[in-house]
């Protein structure tokens, strides 16, 4: 299963590509204190797209508005897992996926 913005490959000359990150600590309950990682990438300004999913024969790039973008954005948390601590005394660590949101929008 993919992504709907992995589904795209988009380019041209006005193609701007922007990428944020954000890490902070947060109470994660009875696991105690844990790290917070939100990821954020917009693409936008492109003038044409391809499909991932099919072979240049097939689909090949198409021309799209400029005004077209992609988005993407996750949070995930990490956490030590409780009572699991690995031999040579390091912690396990856990991820979990807090929240995502996936947005295409491509005008002809």
């Amino acid at each position: 299963r993919c992504s709907r913005v992995g589904q795209f490959m988009v380019g041209g000359a006005g193609l701007k590509q922007h990428v944020n990150y954000n890490i902070s600590c947060t109470n994660a309950g009875p696991l105690g204190e844990a790290l917070k990682l939100t990821l954020g990438c917009l693409k936008e300004g492109f003038n044409f797209y391809q499909s991932t999913t099919a072979t240049p024969m097939e689909d090949g790039p198409k021309s799209c508005d400029p005004q077209s973008c992609m988005y993407q954005c996750a949070t995930l948390r990490f956490t030590t897992k409780l009572g699991l601590e690995m031999p040579d005394g390091e912690d396990e660590i856990s991820c979990v996926v807090i929240d995502a949101y996936d947005e295409v929008r491509i005008h002809p």
